[in-house]
């Protein structure tokens, strides 16, 4: 009995609680699990520290730039994860260890590249970077762009005002102070320079690029130079085109036998000149005169004003791009009593924009996709380019011999954040004077270089002011690359140390290395 009664006097022991076997199973694991934290958090911080070198090149990621998030290639790992656990398995049954062994070791050796190869370039590697563009001496002009003169020649408009001897300023018979309006150039073969005096200070020229002159338009007169800046002949425009005065003008000759000037309108109506003078303010004469599409309005500045091609003529306004062939008939009868033109000038193409976007910068050139080089060719394969507000850039290829334009699809530049907008310059020019055009394109606060067929971005360039003009001379060492804007030229030296890289770069220390310590 007493030993009965010390059995029942013990006290039985207290059962733990549930939460007493979390705590204790938690200091038995707690360095494993810190230990498993830590890992994730090193792993994750090394890819945070090694994403920049993968970011080199989109052939690093596994199915490019946008693909991962592709429903066809998460089903394709998908798949290719039960393809290998099956492989794994079937090799396991079959008594394989070997080559799974053998398997596991190659993966783990691609795994410990992709790590090693890169962080031996974070140690190891030199500066890959591209060299700081350095600027040259900036060149202050005071004066307006105007158009290119080939390759590497410009024209610049200036105006000043007109003073005596004592600094007063120089009045015409009606009392209203002078301008000169001067127009300079430097072209391949020198430096020219012609001016005229008019009565307003506004920058009235409007100058349409000939094969062999220019025709400088203001208003009421307009003046024929020849390529050396020679004044040739001069004339009144409001003896034809009275009230209305000339936009645009440009020179043509009608079966090869007489020379006309044709001038455009702020009425978009194209007038020809009676060839023999006839006309004044009061009684305007006209030879002949068209309908132009109502959006071809210059009255806001021309982009292009040039004769392409022999009876083709290439304008841009800011609205409206057309490539028109320069009537020779005489218009038909106008509508009695009233001095309104019948028939249209035919265009070859067009185009348009609607809304508040305008084009802002515009380029005629070679195209970068030709199958000539520069110095073989025929002139067949041009192409306009044309920058708008909105950032896009258009292109289209013009064979002017048998009247073809077709937009170029490969300029992959419209819709989209390849370069930022809105675009103030275009130029094509030859980078490292190797006979094939690049693109160079002034947008946003940037000037950009898309180099060669493909139209990598190799360059950026900051800008502090917007440029209305890129001019590009090629030299062996690369281009020496200028813009303008407010009046100054600045630019400098552009080689292949300032280039971006494109694609991957290893350097061959590094690479040998990160490989070495993987093995």
């Amino acid at each position: 009995m007493a030993g009965d009664g010390a059995v029942s006097g013990q006290r039985l022991p207290k059962r733990k609680t549930e939460f007493q076997y979390v705590i204790e199973a938690l200091k038995e694991q707690w360095g494993s699990m810190v230990a498993m934290m830590l890992m994730f958090i090193g792993t994750i911080g090394l890819g945070m520290l090694l994403q920049p070198f993968y970011n080199q090149s989109d052939d690093l990621r596994a199915f490019g730039k946008e693909g991962a998030s592709q429903g066809r290639w998460i089903l394709l790992e998908l798949v290719m994860i039960f393809a290998f656990t099956a492989a794994i398995i079937w090799l396991a049954k079959k008594k394989k260890e070997w080559i799974i062994k053998i398997g596991i070791l190659i993966i783990l050796w691609f795994a410990l590249v992709y790590s090693t190869v890169p962080l031996a370039h974070l140690i190891l590697a030199p500066d890959m970077d591209p060299e700081p563009f350095v600027y040259s001496d900036r060149v202050e002009e005071g004066s307006d762009f105007v158009i290119h003169l080939g390759a590497t020649g410009y024209m610049m408009y200036e105006v000043a005002p007109l003073l005596n001897e004592t600094g007063e300023a120089l009045l015409n018979s009606d009392n209203i102070s002078l301008y000169s309006h001067s127009l300079n150039a430097i072209t391949a073969s020198g430096y020219w320079n012609w001016s005229v005096d008019l009565a307003t200070a506004e920058h009235t020229l409007r100058i349409t690029d000939q094969a062999d002159a220019f025709v400088v338009s203001a208003g009421q007169d307009l003046w024929l130079l020849d390529r050396s800046g020679q004044q040739m002949h001069n004339d009144s425009c409001l003896r034809a085109t009275s009230p209305a005065g000339c936009t645009l003008s440009f020179n043509h000759s009608v079966g090869g036998e007489r020379n006309y000037t044709y001038t455009i309108t702020d009425e978009s109506r194209l007038i020809r000149f009676d060839p023999f003078g006839k006309g004044n303010l009061t009684n305007p004469v006209k030879d002949a005169q068209w309908k132009l599409p109502l959006m071809m309005d210059f009255r806001d500045g021309q982009l292009v004003s040039k004769k392409v091609a022999e009876g083709r003529m290439l304008l841009v306004s800011t609205k409206y791009a057309s490539l028109i062939i320069i009537p020779e008939q005489t218009s038909g009868e106008m509508v009695p009593g009233r001095d309104i033109p019948v028939d249209h000038v035919e265009e070859v193409w067009n185009h348009s924009l609607s809304g508040e976007e305008v084009f802002t910068a515009a380029e005629w050139g070679i195209s970068p996709w030709a199958q000539d080089n520069l110095s073989s060719q025929s002139g067949n394969e041009m192409m306009l380019v044309l920058g708008t507000s909105a950032g896009d850039v258009l292109s289209w290829n013009f064979n002017l011999t048998e009247d073809l334009v077709e937009a170029e699809g490969r300029m992959k530049m419209a819709d989209n954040d390849a370069v930022d907008g809105p675009i103030h310059a275009l130029r094509l020019g030859d980078y490292g004077d190797g006979g094939w055009n690049e693109l160079f394109i002034a947008g946003g606060d940037t000037l950009y270089l898309f180099h060669g067929k493909s139209l990598t971005d190799y360059m950026h360039i900051d800008l502090q002011n917007s440029p209305d003009a890129i001019q590009i001379i090629p030299n062996d060492d690369g281009v020496f690359v200028s813009w303008h804007a407010d009046g100054n030229w600045s630019g400098g030296q552009l080689n292949d140390e300032m280039l971006i890289r494109d694609g991957l770069q290893l350097d061959p220390t590094s690479t040998y290395t990160g490989l070495l310590v993987a093995t």
